[in-house]
């Protein structure tokens, strides 16, 4: 009786479906989500960073678009993400620290510099 079940093709397709669901779910939740996450942090950055006008709303946003950046990083991305925005010459920690020291710029020729520092480290177009 049990290897009746056990050898239905409803079952066994129901297994099968079972396992692909669940590696489907630990692919997107450890690998695309994360990549997603650092791409739309990136994007959103380089939104921020077209219309920089030293206001003190955006410097708010700046700060918390390096926390992200960072945290995104070190804390959700996979290693060989990692390895490959090094061998995209992408420093997400290097445009987080620029991002912090742009906050608390007051000087517009400074803060166009580090602008550009920024979209380099990122490699956005400009």
């Amino acid at each position: 009786m049990i290897a009746d079940i056990l050898t239905h093709p409803t079952f066994i397709a129901s297994v099968i479906c079972f396992i692909l669901g669940s590696f489907g779910y630990i692919l997107f939740r450890l690998w695309f989500s994360p990549m997603m996450q650092y791409r739309k942090t990136k994007k959103n950055i380089r939104a921020a960073l077209m219309g920089f006008d030293s206001a003190e709303s955006k410097k708010t946003q700046l700060r918390q678009y390096a926390a992200t950046l960072s945290s995104v990083y070190y804390d959700t991305l996979p290693y060989w993400y990692q390895l490959l925005l090094e061998k995209r010459n992408e420093d997400p920690i290097q445009a987080a620290s620029l991002l912090m020291k742009l906050s608390n710029t007051r000087d517009k020729t400074h803060a166009s510099r580090q602008t550009k520092e920024i979209m380099a480290c990122l490699q956005c177009e400009n």
